[in-house]
C-alpha cells in the first residue's frame, strides 16, 4: 500500500541518471514496436490513414500532413518535368547544324515563330521551314516547351535580331551551344516509376509540392498514436475555476500538457480529465484510458504520500511492470515509467500501453514531457526497423536537440541532483570557436510549482550536481541547453 512505498522507496527506487531513464524508455517502446513489425498498432480498426492533397472549398488542406510519415513509397506517374522546357528566355535551335549556317552577312537563324510558357504545341507543327536557306530558331520563354526538332537553347544575352525579328545572330561559339543546353529534358527531375518520396519520410512543406509534381492526389500516413493525460489530486479543480482559499487549485497541468502534445503534432492528444483519490473511480478511468490510448500521461500521485496512489492502481490492478520511479534530476525526482500490457481485440497478441507518471508540480512535467515522451512519441510514429538489432535502433532514436550556451551570471548548483534550469537564450555571433555562441539568462526561482519559470523560457540548461568543490556555475561557464522549441532531432 501508500505506507509500505513511502517507507522503503528509497531501496525500490534508487535514483538513476537521466541518460539511463532515457535509454530505458526508448528501449522498451522499440521492443513493443518490433513486437507488432516495426509500426505502431493503432486501437482503431486500421493503421494507416488516408490524407488528401487537393483545398475544398478554397481552404488549402496541406496542414494536416505537416509532420506525418508515409505508410509507403510515392512512386512517379509520369515524368516530370513532362516536356522538354526552356531553362532560359532565348532562342531554341538545333545546335548540329548551326556551325555551318553563318551567312556571308553574318546573320545565323530565320526566326520562324515564338513560344511563350503554358503555350500548348501538341499537335502542332513547331518546326516551320525558313523562307531563307538559314536554319530556322524559334523564341522561347523560360518555362515554355522546347520543341522536336531544337534540342539547345541559346540565351538572349548571347543573341543579336534584326528589326523586323525575322533574324538572329548567334554570338557565341557554336561549341557553347550542345544538345540539351539550358533545357530540362524530359523526366529530368523525376523519372516516371521512380521513388519520389520514400516510405517513413516526415512530411515537410516541400514534399507537398514534390507530391504534386509526382502525380499523387492522395497519400497513406501512418496513424497517429493516442495519449491520454490525466491529473490527479483532491486538490485541483477545473481549470476554469479560479483559485480561492479552499485548499484547491485550478488544473494547469492538464491544458499545458495537451497544448505541448497538440504543438509537437505527433500523436493524438485525448483529455482524460480530473480524478481524485476515490480508488474506484480512478481505477475505471485508468482501464478505459490503458485499453483505448497507446501512451498514457498521469500527473501527481506518485511521490510517497499517503494519497500517492497511481502506482498501486497500475500494478496492483492492471499488472503493469515498473522500468523505473525516481531519476536523479531536478524537477521531476519522482517521475515513474511503466509498460502495461492490455489484451488484444483478437485475444491472441496484446497491446503495450506505455505509462508516464510525473510528478504533480506543472514544470516538473513540461520538463520530463520534452526529456522522455516527446523521443517514445517520435520513435513510435517514425516506426523502427525490426531487422536491426535493438542497440543500433536506440542509436537511430532521435532525442531532443542541445545547443551549448554561455552563462551570463553566477547560478547556485543544487548539492543533491544535476539540474534542469530554465533559461531565456540569444545568439552571439562574435563569439570565438572554443565559446558557446549562445548566451543563457535564468528564468528566475525554479521552483517546479513555479509555472512563470517557463514564461520567457527558450530551454533548459543542464548543470551539475553541486559540490565542496564546486558549488557555482559562474558567468561565462559553457554549458548544454536543451531547446523547448524549434527543431526535433
Amino acid at each position: 500500500g501508500p505506507d509500505t512505498r513511502a517507507e522503503t522507496a528509497e531501496n525500490i527506487y534508487p535514483m538513476g541518471p537521466v541518460p539511463d531513464a532515457l535509454t530505458t524508455v526508448l528501449r522498451e517502446t522499440a521492443k513493443h514496436l518490433i513486437d507488432l513489425g516495426g509500426e505502431a498498432s493503432s486501437n482503431s480498426s486500421t493503421r494507416i490513414t488516408a490524407l488528401h492533397l487537393h483545398s475544398t472549398g478554397g481552404t488549402p488542406q496541406y496542414q494536416p500532413l505537416l509532420g506525418r510519415i508515409l505508410a509507403n513509397d510515392i512512386i512517379v506517374k509520369d515524368p516530370y518535368p513532362p516536356f522538354d522546357a526552356s531553362i532560359m528566355d532565348g532562342y531554341a535551335v538545333k545546335c548540329e547544324n548551326w556551325e555551318a549556317a553563318a551567312s556571308p552577312n553574318g546573320w545565323t537563324h530565320e526566326i520562324v515563330g515564338r513560344i511563350f510558357a503554358g503555350d500548348d504545341v501538341t499537335g502542332k507543327d513547331n518546326h516551320v521551314r525558313p523562307l531563307s536557306s538559314l536554319p530556322s530558331a524559334v523564341y522561347v520563354t523560360t518555362g515554355a516547351v522546347v520543341p522536336a526538332p531544337y534540342n539547345a537553347v541559346v540565351p538572349m544575352e548571347e543573341c543579336l535580331v534584326d528589326a523586323n525579328n525575322t533574324r538572329l545572330r548567334i554570338t557565341s561559339p557554336p561549341s557553347n551551344t550542345t544538345n540539351g543546353k539550358w533545357i530540362r529534358k524530359v523526366g529530368c527531375d523525376m523519372a516516371s516509376g521512380s521513388v519520389a518520396l520514400s516510405r517513413g519520410t516526415v512530411i515537410q512543406p516541400s514534399h507537398i509540392g514534390i507530391l504534386i509534381q509526382a502525380g499523387a492526389d492522395s497519400i497513406q500516413v501512418r496513424d497517429l498514436p493516442r495519449v491520454g493525460v490525466l491529473s490527479t489530486g483532491n486538490e485541483i479543480k477545473p481549470s476554469h475555476q479560479n483559485a480561492d482559499m479552499s485548499g484547491r487549485i485550478p488544473d494547469a497541468n492538464r491544458p499545458v500538457l495537451l497544448s505541448t502534445l497538440a504543438q509537437w503534432g505527433n500523436c493524438h492528444p485525448i483529455d482524460l480529465g480530473i480524478e481524485t483519490d476515490d480508488m474506484n473511480h480512478l481505477a475505471a478511468t485508468l482501464k478505459g484510458a490503458v485499453e483505448s490510448c497507446d501512451v498514457i500521461i498521469t500527473t501527481g500521485g506518485i511521490s510517497m504520500g499517503e494519497k500517492d496512489i497511481i502506482e498501486n492502481v497500475l500494478v496492483n490492478l492492471f499488472g503493469a511492470n515498473v522500468h523505473f520511479g525516481r531519476i536523479h534530476m531536478k524537477p521531476g525526482k519522482p517521475t515513474t515509467f511503466m509498460t502495461i500490457g492490455v489484451e488484444g481485440q483478437n485475444h491472441l497478441q496484446k497491446k503495450i500501453c506505455l505509462a508516464f507518471c510525473l510528478p504533480g508540480n506543472p514544470v516538473s512535467g513540461i520538463v520530463c514531457s520534452h526529456l522522455f515522451v516527446r523521443p517514445c512519441l517520435e520513435m513510435i510514429v517514425r516506426g523502427v526497423d525490426e531487422t536491426q538489432p535493438l542497440d543500433d535502433i536506440l542509436k537511430d532514436a532521435v532525442v531532443q536537440e542541445e545547443v551549448f550556451a554561455t552563462l551570463l551570471h553566477d547560478c547556485k548548483l543544487d548539492l543533491e541532483r544535476p539540474e534542469y534550469r530554465r533559461v531565456s537564450l540569444a545568439y552571439d555571433s562574435n563569439t570565438s570557436a572554443n565559446e558557446g555562441k549562445f548566451l543563457a539568462v535564468s528564468t528566475g526561482v525554479q521552483r517546479s510549482s513555479r509555472l512563470m519559470s517557463m514564461r520567457e523560457a527558450d530551454g533548459l540548461m543542464l548543470l551539475p550536481k553541486g559540490e565542496s568543490s564546486k558549488m557555482i556555475a559562474k558567468k561565462g561557464e559553457v554549458y548544454p541547453v536543451m531547446l523547448l522549441g524549434g527543431h526535433f532531432g
